[in-house]
């Protein structure tokens, strides 16, 4: 799984598009003063050059974070950015998360001036369900612009998908969008009577707040890998980050 490049401010003030900037590794329980002394020691990898290498933003506690997009100059206005408190909130932390590794996919991928028409259909088909989750207009918007790939230029495409990606991941998905999302999933299913009740049963159970997202989610995703079914399988909505971030209380 993409790994993504999460910084944070290494004199503790608003960053600036040439700030310098230290990484935070989300799959430790590193807190921003261990990447700060990391920095002073020499252990920390190079910060990035500028603000837009990064997929992410943690600020110190009491930052106003809102600051921030006008910091990078709107090159980054959409980028998640939290505060360490926030971080540890499960639903602001799993927001954060998502958002940071869909962007570091992306990045991967149209960070690369030799991508390929087919794999950018290939990508917005694998986060289908994660889009319709937080937008459905923009993600039949980005669909029109995989539609038109092959037709336009590719630094006019980027831009136009990165935009539109970003956007709908700006928005929260709600419960009932989620339930919507999971149901559709469950219904592209071709597993057995018995176990569609299963699923569903926790479905509904997240719907009414008796159990997190991630039991229906991965009850779906293991079935779908049970059933061989590739394109539920594979879809980064049942598992939008790494397992080990358990730690988060996500």
């Amino acid at each position: 799984m993409s790994r993504p490049r999460i910084a944070v401010p290494a004199d503790g003030r608003p960053p600036g598009r040439h700030a310098q900037w230290v990484w935070l590794d989300l799959r430790t329980q590193q807190t921003l003063e261990e990447a700060l002394r990391a920095l002073r020691n020499g252990r920390s990898p190079p910060p990035p050059l500028l603000a837009e290498d990064a997929d992410g933003y943690v600020c110190p506690a009491g930052m106003d974070v809102r600051s921030l997009p006008v910091c990078v100059a709107g090159v980054w206005h959409l980028a998640p950015v939290i505060d360490e408190a926030h971080l540890q909130d499960p639903l602001a932390g799993m927001d954060f998360a998502e958002r940071a590794f869909a962007h570091a996919r992306l990045r991967e991928l149209l960070g690369r001036p030799d991508w390929r028409t087919g794999e950018l259909v290939a990508f917005h088909a694998g986060h289908k369900m994660q889009l319709l989750a937080h937008d459905p207009l923009r993600y039949r918007q980005a669909g029109r612009v995989v539609a038109q790939a092959s037709r336009r230029p590719r630094q006019e495409t980027t831009a136009a998908y990165t935009r539109l990606f970003q956007e709908a991941l700006a928005v929260r998905a709600d419960v009932g969008r989620h339930v919507n999302a999971l149901q559709h999933c469950l219904g592209m299913l071709t597993t057995d009577v018995h176990r569609r009740r299963v699923l569903a049963a926790a479905i509904d159970s997240y719907r009414v707040g008796l159990v997190p997202f991630d039991v229906p989610a991965t009850l779906i995703r293991h079935q779908a890998e049970r059933d061989g079914d590739e394109y539920i399988g594979t879809q980064t909505y049942l598992a939008p980050y790494p397992e080990d971030l358990w730690w988060l209380g996500w």
